[in-house]
């Protein structure tokens, strides 16, 4: 095989690569100068967030690939000039001028994005600022002898003497040399370790250049997969805020589980996976489209299903059309999977718009097995926190059991106010012996639940199941709680039906299940 040496054509067309050089870095030059413009404005504005569209016309992938074809094109001239024993400062400079480019690029990039939903620490931003003016005098130098080379300047002497003559193009830059691709089998072994022993001397004697070839080939190949994973293809974890077309938006939980919140399984074949999320409309009140998420779970797609609102109630409310205002609030997602499909991988997909899809990291929390989570007493705070209740608390401060509670008010009429009394009574409509049990107490839902609980009689009736000891045995009321809403009780009495039997009772406990997590309550 006869092949030709390159030295020849780089050297003859060592003015047209810095013309191209010179191209490729005025557009990052002036890529910068919009950035750096970019904070100054900012800076002057006093903003908090900007709009969607400015990080777009800032940034892309468009100036990362054009830094690569820089720094691969001054590491081709650096090769060239190392053989040919010319000054490499220079091109060294530039290599790691546009490296570090890349990495201030994506850097800056990243953080511009996060201010389109929220705010970065001032500190940051007067950081980037300031590397970015760095970053504008280092291209600027490197543009400035770029330009030198591609005209054939030597700026030192001025008298137009050109770096294609200096590098004197010699006959063995051009000749051609004969490769024999013929193997000898009988020799294969000794001409293999003679290669061997020819490239060590070949890398000992081209150390600096190789290495530097090999670090800029391995950092484009952690580069190029970087940009794969976290710029094109980037995947969101939960509990992560992004912005979309329409939509300020965050996944912040999921859940599995087979059981509506009293523990009834739903489907002994399906599972389901309940995602709560927080939305906000960025520009006007409008509603969101289910349709464009879907739930990817082993190349199978799983859309939202409304079906299930009153079994996941106890972990928010399902969305079904609601409006999105500028405020925002927290919403389900309910996908049904087989059972089959529970421990592989998820990802949630939303497609905004007709090319961009956003990525979502599912890691669903199982809530499938009993656990015990907290025991407290009388007048004490018990906190569901590590449950899906997250910060919600509730604190029973006196509790009393009787068949009749009386409750004194005003009556008014015609500006005249009597003196009357309430009774507070079990119901009638029971097959069972029912007595009253009274209970104060406050109860704490955590801000970021969207849930239907405003109280703790509606709390209690929720989660709640009563558990008592009577005569050394102990019993589980087998009935759910009742609820008594009197008209004139006072802020933080609640009234309970209960079976007449509690009234005796050596000890009373009130169980709360909330999913797989159960947390208890000695009232007595």
């Amino acid at each position: 095989m006869i092949l030709r040496k390159p030295y020849a054509i780089l050297i003859k067309n060592f003015k047209l690569i810095h013309i191209v050089l010179t191209a490729l870095m005025m557009y990052l030059l002036y890529k910068t100068y919009l950035v750096l413009n970019f904070f100054n404005e900012y800076f002057g504005d006093i903003a908090t967030t900007i709009s969607s569209d400015v990080h777009s016309s800032l940034f892309g992938v468009l100036p990362i690939i054009i830094s690569i074809i820089v720094v691969v094109g001054s590491s081709i001239i650096l090769a060239l000039m190392i053989f040919k024993d010319k000054p490499i400062k220079f091109y060294i400079y530039n290599i790691v001028t546009y490296i570090l480019f890349i990495v201030y690029f994506i850097v800056t990039s990243n953080f511009v994005k996060t201010l389109e939903i929220s705010l970065v620490d001032i500190r940051v931003l007067k950081i980037l600022h300031d590397v970015t003016m760095i970053a504008l005098i280092l291209e600027a130098i490197a543009l400035i002898i770029v330009i030198v080379r591609s005209t054939g300047f030597d700026i030192r002497s001025f008298n137009f003497k050109k770096d294609l003559e200096e590098l004197n193009i010699e006959v063995e830059d051009n000749e051609e040399f004969e490769v024999n691709t013929e193997i000898d089998t009988n020799k294969l072994k000794r001409q293999f370790n003679k290669k061997i022993r020819h490239l060590k001397y070949a890398y000992f004697e081209n150390k600096l250049l190789l290495n530097i070839l090999f670090g800029v080939f391995v950092f484009l190949i952690i580069l190029i997969i970087y940009l794969n994973n976290s710029v094109i293809n980037r995947k969101y974890n939960l509990n992560k805020s992004f912005k979309t077309n329409q939509f300020i938006m965050n996944f912040t939980d999921s859940y599995l589980t087979q059981t509506d919140y009293r523990g009834n399984i739903i489907n002994e074949d399906k599972y389901l996976v309940v995602v709560r999320f927080r939305i906000n409309a960025l520009y006007k009140e409008t509603t969101f489209d289910v349709g464009d998420v879907y739930l990817r779970v082993n190349n199978k797609n799983y859309y939202h299903k409304t079906k299930y609102k009153t079994k996941t109630s106890d972990l928010g409310k399902t969305y079904i059309d609601q409006d999105i205002t500028l405020d925002g609030n927290t919403y389900l997602l309910t996908f049904e999977i087989p059972k089959s499909q529970k421990n592989e991988k998820m990802i949630l997909n939303f497609a905004d718009g007709l090319n961009d899809i956003i990525k979502i990291n599912v890691t669903p929390e199982k809530l499938l097995n009993k656990k015990n989570k907290d025991n407290k007493n009388i007048s004490e705070e018990l906190s569901f926190e590590g449950s899906p209740l997250k910060d919600t608390n509730i604190t029973i401060n006196s509790y009393d059991i009787n068949d009749s509670f009386e409750l004194n008010y005003q009556y008014c009429f015609n500006n005249n106010c009597y003196d009357s009394k309430e009774f507070v009574t079990p119901g009638t409509n029971t097959n069972h012996d029912m007595t009253v049990l009274k209970l104060n107490g406050t109860l704490n839902i955590d801000d970021s639940l969207n849930i239907n609980i405003t109280d703790l009689n509606k709390f209690i009736t929720y989660f709640g199941k009563l558990r008592y000891v009577l005569n050394g045995e102990e019993k589980t009321m087998n009935i759910l709680f009742k609820s008594i809403n009197p008209k004139h009780k006072n802020t933080d009495d609640y009234y309970l039906e209960v079976l007449n039997e509690v009234k005796d009772a050596s000890e009373i406990y009130i169980d709360f299940n909330v999913r797989n997590y159960v947390y208890t309550y000695k009232i007595k």
